[in-house]
């Protein structure tokens, strides 16, 4: 008893007890204490009998931030974790019960993750029956979810039978390769499996060399150095990078993934390169027999059977392609105090009220849409400015009211100059947080009070008023759950601004690649003359492309005119991707007319006079190369999201009007291999404030592939970290929670009795050590 009579006291040290989580910390003799034991495997980090069914249970976290080759296995935009790592855990949940072998293994439902996120995994082996055979089910959940919650949140993504015999073909791969094989050329392999769907990273590109012999493939393949194959059986990295021999010899389009596993046995553990005969039984079936390097065996698969997929049903809700969805909001009616900004930024009154209107809906009157945006834009910099720097207005709000600045309903009337100003402000919004809000109204709304009672009380800073109703904006996946059949470009000629850049190369290629376009022009300030243009046009040349490099300022409509009449009207053009830009980065202090012009200029000119020039033209295609900066808003970039909101809503326009359009708002683009231009420090520390990190280049391809079939004017391609989005400030910090992965249909675990065993026990060790924690600091 504490403190009782006769007790004996142990002296407390004199200082507060360290702050360190115990449990995460205790290692294996915490899980000792549990009543689990370590494994020393990667991928598994604890074992527990089941006393009831005479089975175990193998515990694990799969994460790519704790196991980054995780990442390297994406099917379209997912992350999906390789059927592979279910055949690792099996096998080494069987070494436990005795079971050397897996008799059968069926992949379930794949298992997808975030590239922050991590899912527990439970394999619960059953108990043996009379010839040995055990079952087998893998199950895992999302970690964030709390350990106290209902086993319906578990999902089922692999079951099958555990057999302790072992049976393995005997095979003889000593002389290598195999004689009467023809070798087979791999070129560029991993490149021609990304426009089917499949994106492998690093870990997963180990396949290096395969010969042909009837229906046998002989393949080698290694893990690379930065893969560590300690602790496991046969790294799945490697086992998956075998099997992409059978991929190599396919020239259908679609993905294929293992999806059945018969007689599997493990023969050695931890080899880095291997040699394998895969024998070919049915177009989606095969046998494989494993050796390492000097033909010693090392795994045996008596029969592989893979299913298809379709790419586009694996990503509708995991897919990086966004769109801004505007939901509706309850608002109650609320009375304001207010201002009009040309009533009291010249006047002498000291004090001005709580909110601050400045009317920017009447610029669209300007016929000239080009004049209308500069002025426009550099009309709202000056007011931005001047509102935060005049002390008079410290303590106020400024409201920017427009018309036809986003689209709410398809309907909707567009307004260029309004959409330029949206981006603009949604970038100072980032810089200067609560100091200013947006307001769209469309035509039924004239009165500057009524628009102020209906959304005030609102703590949005972005919201739209259509009718009685209040719509705030949010980004939600699945921008394009409809998609149309690629277009057809290979007749005709496709025009490509910024053509000689670094976004714009890498897109020629693709487009020659993947539509079979056969003549460019590539256009850019400075043509031929730009460093790299001949030697892009000469791969392009060599590749089948008819390609002519043209100098040529599209900010200037007379020479827009020439480029478009300069194209034979046998080769007529059909597509048009306006991907030039300036970056002049500046916080608002510092932009002036200069800066906002330099940098509107080839966005904002160039894509009105391409929509104006091709009017009369059957266009296949007309993307428009914007930025996420001009949706989320970007810190230093005002001008910038000024020029990409416009792209946004030129598409959103002539969508409207029946035209073909795509604006993509890019986030950034990775700089693969020096393919693209390297982001510096300062560049990446913004993007990772905002919640967006860089795309592989193979993944920005598919994303522009999927954003050019899709139905929508306008889309957001960026990879979005939800987490960090609730720290941005401005609206998209809001956008968390619609842009949780939706979870996959849920199972419930066939003995929740070991689920409960195992939490139990978990959750008293954890309480212990909280118990004696609170004890010694309330000492």
């Amino acid at each position: 008893m504490l403190g009782g009579k006769g007790a004996t006291y142990v002296p407390l040290p004199p200082y507060a007890f360290a702050p360190v989580r115990y449990w995460a910390s205790a290692g294996a003799a915490a899980v000792d204490a549990a009543g689990l034991r370590a494994t020393g495997h990667p991928l598994v980090n604890a074992i527990v009998a089941n006393l009831d069914s005479g089975g175990v249970v193998v515990t694990g976290v799969l994460s790519p931030m704790a196991q980054p080759w995780l990442a390297d296995h994406r099917i379209g935009n997912s992350i999906v974790v390789a059927g592979t790592v279910f055949v690792e855990l099996a096998v080494r949940a069987g070494d436990e019960v005795g079971c050397r072998s897996i008799r059968e293994l069926s992949i379930t439902a794949p298992m997808r993750l975030s590239a922050d996120g991590a899912a527990v995994v439970h394999v619960i082996v059953g108990g043996a029956d009379e010839s040995g055979t055990r079952t087998v089910s893998i199950y895992a959940r999302d970690e964030t979810v709390s350990a106290g919650s209902s086993v319906d949140e578990w999902t089922l993504h692999a079951s099958g039978m555990l057999s302790p015999e072992i049976d393995t073909p005997a095979v003889d791969l000593a002389a290598w390769p195999p004689p009467g094989c023809d070798a087979v050329e791999l070129g560029d392999l991993y490149g021609r499996l990304a426009t089917s769907g499949y994106h492998y990273g690093s870990a997963f590109r180990g396949l290096t060399a395969l010969w042909r012999r009837g229906d046998e493939l002989f393949v080698e393949a290694a893990l690379p150095d930065s893969t560590d194959a300690s602790g496991f059986g046969l790294h799945p990295a490697l086992l998956d990078s075998i099997l992409h021999a059978q991929l190599a010899m396919r020239s259908a389009d679609g993905v294929l993934l293992p999806f059945v596993w018969e007689g599997v046995t493990l023969q050695a553990s931890g080899a880095t390169a291997v040699r394998a005969r895969i024998t070919v039984t049915a177009p989606d079936t095969m046998a494989l027999v494993v050796v390492d390097s000097q033909g010693r065996p090392v795994l045996s698969v008596a029969e592989v059977t893979a299913r298809a997929i379709a790419v586009d049903d694996n990503e509708s809700d995991t897919s990086s392609l966004l769109r801004v969805e505007w939901q509706p909001v309850h608002c109650p009616p609320a009375s304001v105090s207010y201002a009009e900004w040309s009533a009291v930024v010249d006047s002498a009154v000291a004090v001005v009220p709580a909110d601050v209107v400045v009317d920017v809906r009447t610029a669209h009157a300007q016929t000239d849409v080009v004049a209308n945006v500069h002025t426009t834009s550099q009309t709202v910099v000056a007011v931005l400015q001047q509102f935060l720097q005049d002390a008079r207005f410290d303590a106020s709000t400024l409201t920017v009211l427009t018309r036809g600045g986003v689209t709410v309903h398809e309907n909707d009337t567009v307004d260029l100059g309004a959409g330029a100003v949206w981006g603009l402000v949604r970038s100072i919004q980032v810089e200067e947080p609560d100091r200013v809000r947006l307001v769209d109204t469309d035509g039924v709304h004239v009165d500057v009070a009524e628009i102020l009672s209906a959304t005030s009380a609102s703590t949005e800073p972005q919201l739209a008023l259509r009718g009685a109703q209040v719509f705030v904006p949010r980004l939600v996946r699945g921008a394009a759950p409809t998609l149309t059949p690629p277009p057809e470009l290979s007749a005709g000629t496709v025009l490509i601004t910024g053509g000689t850049g670094g976004l714009g190369a890498i897109l020629a290629r693709h487009l020659v690649r993947r539509y079979g376009v056969r003549h460019l022009l590539l256009v850019s300030r400075r043509g031929a003359s730009t460093p790299g243009a001949e030697q892009l046009r000469a791969e392009l040349v060599e590749q089948g492309a008819a390609v002519r490099v043209v100098a040529c300022d599209v900010a200037d409509l007379g020479a827009v005119r020439e480029l478009v009449a300069s194209i034979d009207a046998d080769v007529p053009l059909v597509g048009v991707v306006h991907a030039a830009g300036v970056v002049d980065d500046g916080v608002l202090g510092t932009l002036d007319p200069d800066r906002l012009r330099r940098v509107l200029r080839p966005k904002v000119d160039g894509a009105w006079h391409l929509h104006t020039t091709t009017a009369d033209h059957d266009l296949s295609m007309f993307a428009l190369f914007s930025s996420a900066a001009g949706v989320v808003g970007s810190p230093a970039q005002a001008n910038y999201a000024a020029a990409n909101a416009f792209l946004d809503a030129l598409a959103r326009q002539r969508h409207a009007a029946g035209s073909v359009a795509t604006s993509i708002a890019w986030g950034p683009w990775r700089a693969d291999g020096g393919m693209t231009a390297v982001l510096s420090d300062t560049d990446t520390a913004r993007l990772g404030r905002a919640g967006l990190t860089p795309l592989p280049t193979e993944d920005a391809l598919t994303l522009f592939d999927e954003a050019i079939r899709s139905l929508r004017p306008d889309v957001v391609a960026a990879t979005v970290d939800s987490r960090t989005l609730r720290h941005v400030p401005g609206w998209v910090h809001r956008c968390g929670v619609s842009l949780r992965r939706s979870r996959a249909r849920r199972r419930t675990l066939s003995d929740d009795r070991i689920l409960s065993s195992i939490e139990w026990r978990i959750s008293l060790h954890k309480n212990s050590f909280q118990w004696c924690s609170t004890l010694c600091a309330r000492r």
